[in-house]
């Protein structure tokens, strides 16, 4: 219960108290979800919902715009091996593109045409409810809830209730959206003064030590041992601003760069995807980084280029591994090449991990983003 709301205020004796009380808990916690961690939110939502229904089971789940496909975000009543099991895409479950289409619960027992098959293979799933989570015209996902294979009927104000808690998921889910977008803005900033450190502090030390040694002259040992001073010295800059700014990586949604070809490719139906080219795996330290450079060239394709077909390739060479992504559509008409936000930071990325990461427009009417990696899992290490 709230600080400051006492037993009368929670209505105890009035019809309406259970609900007031749910209400005025998920709200007063709303700001919390926002910002921090949003599991124990989402799943008091999903446990409200069955309170205030005939509902005994609920889960949440949230669309990953990166991953293309919707994943649990919380739950209730429901055993984590199954919970597992609840994702999917819009496309194949159209109870939810009802539910979001017409910003109203849907409840439907004609599970064939409503869910994916391996949804409805799930235990005691006969009837199920589906509550939409959107907010203004964003369609953030769905809550789905049933009975345990009872039935279940659920009158006009329940519904009005259930749909009214589905905006209040909505609402965390867009405000943490765009706290991270802030958060990202604010990373993308460090790291644009980063760039800048590594240049006046490094940059210009190597540029000064490469017009001595290659002006040809013989080097005396006491101006040896100034370059050698002058490396160390750029060196240890590096290392120095290379440890700071830093973004924790997060594993990869796949076990190998294929596999994540594989089930990205399938979400991007408006264009071709053609793969063959994908021949060499990157070094596993290196598989979180090259997954994440993937997701954001397919996204960046999809959201701004005319494409009518995406190329994917990797190779090894010289002991790099090569990822390389094209497009015919050229996502940047105009100016220099910039990128997209996830682009840059992964381009900072792959610099403190030793590898390049190019972006820009390549032959006539293509974008091209290409990764660059050292094979040895060691080579950035040093830098970090």
């Amino acid at each position: 219960m709230p600080a400051g709301v006492d037993d009368r205020d929670s209505g105890r004796g009035d019809s309406y108290g259970p609900i007031r009380a749910a209400l005025l808990e998920l709200l007063g916690a709303l700001d919390e979800a926002a910002v921090g961690s949003p599991q124990a939110f989402y799943d008091r939502i999903c446990e409200a919902v069955c309170e205030l229904t005939e509902m005994t089971r609920c889960a949440l789940l949230l669309y990953e715009e990166r991953e293309k496909r919707v994943l649990p975000a919380g739950s209730y009543g429901i055993d984590g091996e199954i919970l597992a099991q609840l994702h999917g895409t819009l496309d194949e479950t159209p109870i939810a593109a009802r539910a979001l289409a017409e910003d109203r619960v849907i409840v439907s027992s004609q599970l064939d045409s409503a869910i994916p098959a391996r949804h409805r293979e799930l235990p005691g799933v006969e009837e199920l409810c589906c509550i939409p989570v959107a907010a203004g015209k964003r369609w953030l996902g769905v809550m789905l809830c049933d009975r345990g294979g009872r039935s279940f009927t659920i009158d006009a104000p329940q519904r009005d209730l259930i749909w009214a808690l589905g905006k209040t998921a909505a609402h965390a889910a867009a405000t943490r959206s765009a706290v991270a977008q802030q958060e990202r803005a604010k990373l993308l900033a460090e790291r644009v003064a980063l760039a800048r450190e590594v240049h006046d502090r490094v940059i210009q030390r190597l540029f000064g030590l490469s017009l001595v040694l290659g002006s040809g002259d013989t080097l005396d040992p006491a101006a040896q041992r100034r370059a050698s001073d002058e490396l160390q010295a750029a060196l240890s800059d590096l290392r120095s601003a290379m440890q700071r700014s830093r973004e924790p990586s997060r594993p990869p949604p796949s076990a190998s760069l294929q596999g994540e070809v594989e089930r990205l490719g399938r979400n991007y139906q408006r264009v071709s995807v053609d793969a063959e080219g994908l021949v060499a795996e990157p070094p596993e330290a290196f598989q979180a980084l090259a997954q994440s450079v993937l997701a954001e060239a397919l996204h960046n394709a999809d959201k701004h280029a005319d494409a009518g077909e995406m190329v994917i390739a990797s190779w090894t060479a010289e002991e790099a591994f090569v990822l390389e992504i094209r497009n015919d559509g050229v996502a940047y008409q105009a100016g220099p090449a910039s990128g997209g936000m996830g682009l840059r930071l992964a381009a900072l990325d792959a610099l403190q991990q030793g590898g390049v990461l190019e972006f820009g427009p390549f032959r006539q009417n293509q974008w091209r983003v290409r990764l660059l990696l050292p094979m040895n899992e060691t080579a950035g290490v040093e830098l970090g």
